[in-house]
């Protein structure tokens, strides 16, 4: 079976990683497994503001981001979710 393996584009832009996503969802109707791994949270060594927890903040963000795959569509999901930062504890993450 082949495997490619895509790292994290190293601006960190999501707008190119939006971009990446296009150029590959044409590959599903080929019948070519995509699978995304990761975490969205990775702010664990983060000074949080007094009376916040870890747990608290990201599911705050984590909430940001499924309201933006499960709820929007279109141009609004992708503006959501390149505009990530807009979420919660965003830049904690």
């Amino acid at each position: 079976v082949p495997v490619s393996q895509i790292s994290l584009v190293n601006t960190l832009n999501a707008k190119e990683h939006w971009k990446i996503g296009e150029a590959l969802a044409p590959l599903r109707e080929e019948g070519v497994l995509l699978i995304g791994s990761g975490m969205s949270y990775h702010g664990f060594f983060q000074k949080l503001p007094r009376g916040v927890s870890m747990a608290t903040a990201s599911k705050s963000f984590d909430n940001y981001l499924s309201g933006a795959l499960l709820e929007l569509t279109g141009a609004k999901r992708e503006e959501a979710l390149c505009d990530w930062e807009k979420g919660q504890y965003a830049r904690v993450s």
